[in-house]
């Protein structure tokens, strides 16, 4: 912004006037460079999806890098420890009770009829004990 011949840039910016007429009025304002400060924000990658970082500048630039694979992971293993055992059916009781304290980055439909409740606790239990009777759906 001009201000009687002073201009008023954001923090970092190195700007130059450059006189067309002599008067000082009447000065064009070139911005020729200007630092960004950059604040990331991570999003963890999922079992699905990618993970990323996402870059935002204060003069409102954007950009989006660092990305991660998917994590692997075994169907059944709710909270994610890298074993299926019981402790899942009890975290995936304790994601149905209180699925905002609980998060679960699988399917918790266990048994495959469309509905998450005790049941699927109760399949994925079976599941652990005899996994060929009782498969993952």
């Amino acid at each position: 912004k001009k201000h009687g011949g002073y201009i008023e840039a954001p923090e970092g910016t190195i700007a130059v006037n450059i006189p067309i007429w002599g008067d000082a009025e009447d000065n064009e304002i070139y911005i020729l460079n200007r630092e960004h400060s950059y604040e990331a924000i991570v999003t963890p990658p999922t079992c699905t999806d990618q993970g990323y970082t996402t870059y935002t500048c204060a003069c409102g630039d954007t950009y989006i890098s660092d990305y991660v694979e998917p994590l692997d992971y075994i169907r059944g293993d709710v909270n994610a420890d890298g074993t299926l055992n019981a402790s899942d059916a009890i975290f995936l009781l304790r994601y149905i009770l209180m699925p905002s304290r609980y998060t679960i980055d699988q399917s918790a439909d266990m048994n495959g009829d469309g509905k998450i409740n005790s049941g699927d606790a109760v399949y994925l239990m079976r599941h652990i004990i005899v996994p060929y009777i009782y498969p993952l759906h």
